[in-house]
């Protein structure tokens, strides 16, 4: 069973709590041991030895679904940037007919805020990407996805894929949704929905493998950091500013150098040949 209540910070102040069994949750916030009373499942997500629990409220004005996850507390706002960017791509997804599981949800996010850093500057889906089991991922996400299914938003069918491991498909639960999020991010995620939509959660897999983020995190050759998706920023073209630049230079009065001037620049410069030494190899490596 999954406890639930209004006061979760451990403040001492007590709150009217329920427990939701396994079957309203569909057994998916579980863990390996016994904390949670609950029989290992089978090898999916679900048995990667990490235990989480949530802790919610049940009123209707619930703002936040934490879960706690190695004993640190996280989540996402239930109206927040995250949520609106999962419902824009089922909302994409209902719109082309793509069949939406846990895993592709993860993916196409991951897809579309790598667009965004390149045509808009920055992510928006507001996910904290890192590389875990299955590639980019995020356990909020998983607390996320709890909390729409129970405030109704969601809907969740659990079922076998053809390799006989559960597979969680999700869906709105309305037929029309307010896309409440940034357009030309909705743009951003209309295309890669429609483009990477119908693809297997496998395909989609080794796609973000290949990825400048996930290929950049595997040199470093540790699971669980979190991606950079500013590498792959376009970098801006500078030719009009240094053209306004030089433009300004010449128009300055001529400067005549001190004496010694030039010694004295040439002496810094050889004072920090072994600091930027240092710092060049560290940035080459």
């Amino acid at each position: 069973m999954f406890s639930t209540g209004q006061d979760g910070g451990g403040n001492g102040r007590r709150s009217d709590r329920r427990e939701w069994s396994r079957e309203e949750l569909h057994g998916r916030l579980v863990c390996d041991g016994a904390s949670t009373g609950l029989p290992r499942v089978g090898r999916d997500w679900l048995s990667f030895g990490w235990c989480v629990s949530i802790l919610g409220t049940l009123s209707e004005d619930a703002q936040r679904t934490r879960v706690r996850y190695n004993g640190v507390t996280m989540g996402y706002e239930d109206d927040g940037d995250a949520s609106r960017a999962v419902v824009a791509v089922l909302a994409a997804a209902a719109g082309v007919g793509a069949v939406i599981t846990r895993t592709k949800l993860a993916k196409l996010l991951y897809l579309s805020d790598l667009r965004a850093v390149e045509s808009l500057g920055q992510p928006m889906s507001g996910v904290r990407w890192q590389w875990l089991n299955h590639g980019p991922f995020d356990y909020d996400l998983l607390g996320l996805e709890a909390r729409l299914v129970a405030l109704g938003k969601v809907g969740r069918v659990e079922q076998a894929n053809p390799f006989g491991t559960p597979e969680y498909r999700l869906t709105l639960v309305d037929d029309v949704v307010n896309v409440n999020i940034d357009s030309k991010f909705w743009e951003i995620v209309r295309g890669v929905v429609a483009e990477f939509g119908s693809y297997a959660a496998s395909s989609l897999r080794d796609i973000t493998y290949q990825t400048a983020p996930m290929i950049e995190a595997q040199k470093r050759g540790q699971r669980g950091v979190e991606l950079d998706l500013d590498i792959i920023r376009p970098m801006p073209d500078a030719k009009a500013a240094v053209s306004r630049l030089l433009r300004k230079v010449g128009q300055l009065p001529v400067q005549d150098t001190e004496d010694g001037a030039m010694e004295d620049l040439a002496c810094d410069i050889r004072s920090l040949a072994k600091l930027r030494k240092r710092a060049n190899r560290q940035l080459l490596s």
